[in-house]
């Protein structure tokens, strides 16, 4: 990542831009002549590397939009049950797993 950050920063480090979509555009040329850039010590280059290794391991997107959880710190009272809202739920004791 650093060698990607150095190498876009000072081609790009005399202009100036307006907006970020100007910046973004900007990055976007410079991409394919980075990722193309041979390795010093390796065979290939990072197109190649992404070819070869992760693009195959690359699965499709799930159908269902991510869902963000709401996790709740509750208390379990003496007669085992938990009340995150108006709702009691029972809890296991200790030792009662099969």
């Amino acid at each position: 990542m650093q060698i990607v950050e150095r190498w876009i920063l000072a081609r790009l480090r005399h202009q100036r831009f307006e907006t970020v979509h100007a910046v973004d555009r900007a990055i976007a040329q410079l991409l394919p002549a980075l990722n193309e850039r041979p390795f010093q010590k390796l065979p290939g280059s990072r197109a190649s590397a992404f070819a070869a290794l992760d693009a195959p391991a690359l699965r499709p997107l799930p159908a269902v939009p991510y869902e963000i959880a709401r996790f709740r710190t509750v208390k379990v009272h003496i007669d085992q049950m938990s009340r995150s809202t108006s709702i009691a739920t029972a809890c296991p004791t200790p030792g009662t797993y099969v």
